[in-house]
C-alpha cells in the first residue's frame, strides 16, 4: 500500500513496509483505556502489517522505565498527523 502525498511531505516513506525502523516522534497525545503516549514521545516504527497497521514503540520512560507501544493505523496517521519523522 502507499502512502498519500501527505505522509510523503511530512518525510515519511511512500511504502508501509519502508516505515519499518524509520524513528519518528508523536504529534499528538495518542490514548486508549489502558496508557496515554504524550506528544513528544520518541520511538521506532518495529513492524507493518499486509496493509493497514503500524508498530510503534516508544524510548522508556524517564521516571518509571516502561516504553509504550501502539499499534497505528496508516490512515489515522495520514489524516491525524500522528507521527512525523524524527529530526
Amino acid at each position: 500500500m502507499s502512502m498519500s502525498k501527505v505522509a510523503k511531505q511530512r518525510g515519511l516513506p511512500p511504502l508501509v513496509r519502508e516505515m519499518v525502523g524509520v524513528a519518528v516522534v508523536t504529534t499528538r497525545d495518542l490514548e486508549n483505556g489502558y496508557m496515554r503516549i504524550p506528544a513528544g514521545t520518541r520511538g521506532r516504527i518495529t513492524s507493518a502489517s499486509l496493509w493497514t497497521k503500524l508498530r510503534f514503540r516508544g524510548e522508556a520512560c524517564t521516571c518509571c522505565g516502561v516504553a509504550p507501544t501502539a499499534l497505528l493505523d496508516v490512515l489515522a496517521i495520514e489524516a491525524d498527523r500522528t507521527i512525523e519523522r524524527a529530526a
